[in-house]
């Protein structure tokens, strides 16, 4: 159950209690143990389609027992040809025991290249980028990573191996996709767009679009192969330029789900998890003094301290490391790259880094116990916390209507006296870190905040962020943009684009909803606790004054609610009839509530049971009609002729939803 779901029932108990009304019902729509394996240094495969057919470098098993030791150069060490895969063995000695192996298997497909066809300017780093990449993983960590670089990173060759290697994991066998090199947005025609990462061989600009985007390799594709993908933990790493089109991927989401779960909890829960350089229109930074690209560069820094680490953990080191660093990613806009992270299963799910050093540990935290003097002792969690990271709070706490509220006060205030707006330096950096995660309010607040200022980049980034607001989908991420436009925070003002924006929202009326049931809350905590009975008399008193403004601001948002409802856009739809039957039924003299009641729960069962719908559709109607029969359940007429009214108009036909 969500939250805006919790309020409105908290809403629906607050007026039976005042007005005696039993029987309400309401439901709110809105919106791993195994021997070692030693894994041999980086394979580098061939781009040829033999190589991509070819069998997985064998790998060594050696038990209990082991210790990593540093890759002698390539020139120094034996090679062996396996099916065109060229394979760099390392050494190592058994001297120690460090505890059992805490993987079936992590491989990883690691690609890097400076050029990218004709029309781009050739990277410096991007291949060393991968390089150093494949190595941290494999030397600090042990993983298995495929090295493709320059002329062999071709389309071909990164689809063909990326496909078998996701093929051939099993589910409890994890992989990370890892891409230096440029990225590229493409525009056909005036609506659709494609975020690609460019190979070696991607085609000239001087062509058409579509054939651009054929010799690429668009940021949904890999993400969504990596969703369908039988493997446990499936993650990717993409440095890039508009590497931030991974927020634009359909279930990505801004929740970890990781609360009160521990590392080796979490491993056993599938993930997909995806961290990018920047936004979507943001630029990916290679810098000198680090002789490389700056989210490279810190991953491999976080990532060789051999530190046991969620996925979602690295990313927020890194993040914060080059915050603290901001003058080594400022794009060429002049504004820094702000690295994203997405999640596309929130099921608390996620991968973790240990290094061998790690394994006993690890071992001793995921049975919870060790021996001590030859006998077995429980470990609780407490003795563990200090070897694994926390997750931030300002990474993990949601931006509350709440606090939107209370800003979006303070900043209206603001403007009325033209004096600036003070926010605290801590609040500002636990907004930035929600956003970064994908929370559409904490971007509508840095949409308000940035707009307001007088340095061109940071009005830039208020467009910015409203613009990556909207792309979440959110009814808060339409009302950041039209907010942007109305106000000219970072582009062209637009004063009717921006309202019919925040109208088409319903942003304001579920914050309006939400204050009145705020405001109430009190008076139902004291009318339900063990109060004096005059005090229970003031807060039923309280409650009754205050219903009357939560009901209408209800109806204003239920109004806004009917009016995204496409399916009742079909005025011959057994719903719709429904629901002018029981109009009729309502505004009579002597309103026949039972009779509108039966009509549109029969309605209900008729979408329940309708097989040309899909689910969503089926969840948005039912619930959308359940706010109705609240209404009638009720005895409210105005109320329920306010909400059928609103329904029978959401048929006629509306503009098109415009496109920013």
């Amino acid at each position: 159950m969500d939250k805006k779901t919790i309020i409105i029932i908290a809403l629906a108990a607050a007026l039976v209690m005042a007005f005696g009304v039993m029987g309400i019902s309401l439901a709110y729509f809105a919106g791993k143990s195994s021997a070692i394996q030693q894994p041999t240094a980086v394979a580098e495969v061939n781009a040829t389609s033999e190589a991509q057919t070819g069998s997985s470098a064998s790998v060594e098993q050696l038990g209990a027992k082991m210790e990593m030791t540093d890759s002698k150069p390539a020139s120094e060490l034996p090679v062996e040809k396996v099916d065109e895969i060229v394979v760099e063995e390392t050494s190592t000695e058994v001297v120690e025991e460090i505890g059992p192996y805490p993987y079936e298997k992590v491989s990883a497909l690691v690609v890097g290249t400076n050029i990218s066809g004709p029309s781009m300017s050739e990277l410096k780093y991007a291949e060393s980028d991968a390089e150093r990449f494949a190595k941290v993983i494999e030397k600090t960590y042990g993983f298995m990573p495929t090295l493709l670089q320059g002329e062999k990173a071709t389309k071909a060759g990164i689809s063909n191996e990326l496909k078998r290697q996701l093929d051939s994991l099993k589910p409890d066998e994890d992989f990370i996709f890892y891409f230096a090199g440029h990225g590229h947005t493409i525009e056909i025609g005036k609506d659709e767009r494609y975020g690609v990462l460019l190979p070696y061989d991607a085609a000239g600009f001087d062509l058409d679009a579509q054939d651009q985007i054929d010799a690429a390799l668009t940021i949904q594709s890999i993400v969504e192969s990596l969703k369908s993908s039988k493997g446990r933990h499936l993650m990717a790493i993409f440095d890039s330029c508009y590497s931030g089109w991974v927020t634009k991927v359909e279930g990505g989401s801004d929740s970890l789900s990781l609360d009160g779960k521990l590392p080796y909890e979490s491993m056993k829960l599938p993930s997909v998890h995806v961290m990018a350089a920047g936004k979507a229109e943001e630029l990916a930074v290679e810098n000198d003094d680090l002789k490389g690209g700056a989210l490279t560069a810190t991953v491999c820094e976080v990532l060789a301290e051999g530190r046991m680490r969620k996925f979602p953990s690295l990313f927020f080191n890194v993040k914060d490391r080059l915050e603290s660093n901001e003058a080594l990613i400022q794009g060429l806009s002049g504004a820094a790259a702000t690295p994203q992270f997405r999640s596309f299963r929130q099921n608390g799910g996620a991968f973790s880094f240990i290094a061998p050093s790690s394994y006993k540990t690890w071992e001793i935290a995921r049975s919870k116990s060790m021996l001590v003097d030859g006998e077995t002792v429980t470990v609780s969690d407490d003795y563990l916390d200090e070897y694994f990271d926390e997750v931030p709070e300002k990474y993990s706490e949601d931006v509350t209507e709440d606090e939107v509220s209370e800003y979006l006060e303070i900043f209206a205030e603001a403007d009325k006296s033209e004096e600036p707006v003070e926010v605290p330096e801590e609040k500002v950096d636990a907004w930035e870190a929600r956003a970064s995660m994908g929370d559409s309010e904490a971007m509508v607040l840095l949409t308000e905040l940035l707009g307001r200022s007088s340095d061109e980049r940071d009005r830039n980034r208020a467009f910015s962020h409203a613009f990556s607001a909207f792309d979440t989908k959110a009814d808060s991420g339409k009302f950041a943009l039209g907010r942007a436009y109305s106000n000219g925070y970072g582009v062209e003002k637009d004063e009717s684009h921006g309202e019919k924006l925040i109208k088409e929202s319903g942003f304001e009326e579920w914050l309006n909803l939400y204050k009145q049931i705020d405001d109430l809350n009190s008076d139902v905590q004291a009318l339900k606790g063990d109060g004096t009975p005059e005090g229970k008399l003031n807060a039923a008193q309280n409650i009754a004054n205050k219903a009357g403004p939560a009901l209408k601001a209800a109806g204003g948002f239920m109004k806004n609610l009917a009016n995204k409802i496409p399916f009742l856009k079909d005025p011959t739809t057994v719903v719709t009839k429904a629901l002018e039957d029981s109009l009729i039924d309502v505004v009579a003299a002597n309103p026949d509530y039972d009779s509108a009641i039966k009509r549109l729960e029969k309605a209900q069962e008729r979408v329940t049971k309708a097989k040309k719908l899909d689910d969503e559709y089926k969840s948005l109607i039912n619930e959308g009609i359940e706010e109705v029969l609240v209404a009638l359940r009720a005895k409210d007429q105005d109320l329920s002729k306010e909400l059928l009214s609103a329904f029978i108009a959401s048929s006629s036909p509306t503009e098109e939803e415009p496109v920013p």
